[in-house]
């Protein structure tokens, strides 16, 4: 029994201590050129994008988003949904970048193989640091 326990505890610990200083709230999505990112100690703000699709047909979403916070982000990622010309969900994807530091800007590329890709929202996806 001391055993079980024991595990359990140890558990309980890991988990936590894992869970600390994460911030894996859902993604909201803004449009294109607003001022979309998350406030507090792991901040990201996504500063610019735009989106061009490539002869053969690869769509691209570029951009730059900056550690906004106090602390290094050892995760964050942007997410991208995109749309067709009526409006329609036709893909998701994003781009992630580790050891981030505040002030620190990253230069992201998030790739769709949609070929109907005809607009998008982005937003800050997962991100954490301890």
């Amino acid at each position: 029994m001391k055993k079980v326990a024991c595990v359990v505890a140890t558990l309980i610990i890991l988990v936590l201590t894992m869970s600390a200083g994460c911030d894996l709230e859902e993604t909201v999505y803004h449009p294109p050129g607003s001022d979309g990112g998350k406030s507090g100690d792991c901040a990201l703000q996504i500063l610019t994008s735009s989106m061009y699709t490539e002869t053969w047909g690869t769509v691209h979403v570029e951009g730059t988003a900056k550690n906004v916070g106090t602390k290094r982000l050892d995760w964050a990622e942007v997410d991208v949904r995109f749309y067709d010309n009526a409006g329609h969900l036709v893909d998701t994807s994003f781009d992630g970048i580790s050891d981030l530091d505040p002030g620190m800007t990253w230069s992201f590329d998030v790739v769709s193989f949609a070929d109907d890709a005809a607009s998008y929202d982005i937003g800050v996806g997962d991100s954490w640091c301890w």
